[in-house]
């Protein structure tokens, strides 16, 4: 087995540091999606950052075929990417009755003002989720 050259170990160095950065990217979304609002809108920007990022990284790896455990991660971290982007599609067409739901839990002291909440939340959310059926049915 030959030793890596210098310009071998500089290219690693870069998958690794596209690996870190991924990494820290997608935490930082999945952090942000479970927080209360406004937290979310952090989550809308990092997602896409670090889609470009992951995508990045394979390029670089395979292009080199440096390392197939970078690729191997970073196209598994893109499938999860692809199922944080799909919690976040229903948040973004819902984001003002669920600033308004949150709002009205936090006010909310017995169950039934809860459940009063959460009626509210689905009557101002139907609306936009059968325009949304709508054009998918089309």
């Amino acid at each position: 087995m030959e030793a890596a050259t210098t310009e071998q170990k500089e290219r690693l160095k870069k998958v690794n540091r596209h690996v870190i950065w991924f990494g820290f990217l997608s935490l930082v979304t999945m952090i942000c999606l479970i927080l209360p609002l406004p937290w979310p809108a952090v989550a809308f920007v990092a997602l896409p950052v670090a889609l470009v990022v992951a995508i990045r990284g394979i390029v670089l790896a395979r292009r080199d075929q440096l390392t197939k455990g970078a690729t191997v991660y970073l196209a598994f971290g893109l499938a999860l990417l692809g199922v944080f982007g799909l919690y976040t599609i229903p948040l973004l067409i819902t984001w003002g009755p669920q600033w308004d739901y949150q709002q009205c839990l936090q006010q909310a002291v017995t169950i039934e003002g809860r459940d009063a909440c959460l009626t509210a939340f689905e009557q101002a959310t139907k609306p936009d989720w059968t325009r949304l059926l709508n054009l998918l049915g089309r």
